[in-house]
């Protein structure tokens, strides 16, 4: 699925509070022996590139309320 399109997925979901940004070192190779891939190999190696993941906030813990109701006015 990621190989054709080039979607990338996690194997577990990512929780923000025990860590929010992630580093990913990604390879990308057109199935060529390793030898002519670094014989024509730059300085910096286009291939590979790092990919930041930043994990956002949810509030996966629901509102608890200790009464059946709950009565309001508006203030003036």
């Amino acid at each position: 699925m990621g190989r054709e399109n080039g979607s990338l997925y996690t194997a577990k979901h990512l929780d923000s509070e025990s860590k929010s940004i992630y580093y990913l070192d990604i390879l990308a190779h057109n199935d060529e022996p390793d030898d002519s891939v670094v014989r024509y190999r730059r300085a910096v190696d286009p291939s590979i590139i790092t990919v930041k993941i930043l994990v956002g906030d949810i509030n996966d813990i629901a509102p608890t309320f200790l009464d059946d109701q709950y009565f309001g006015c508006k203030l003036i």
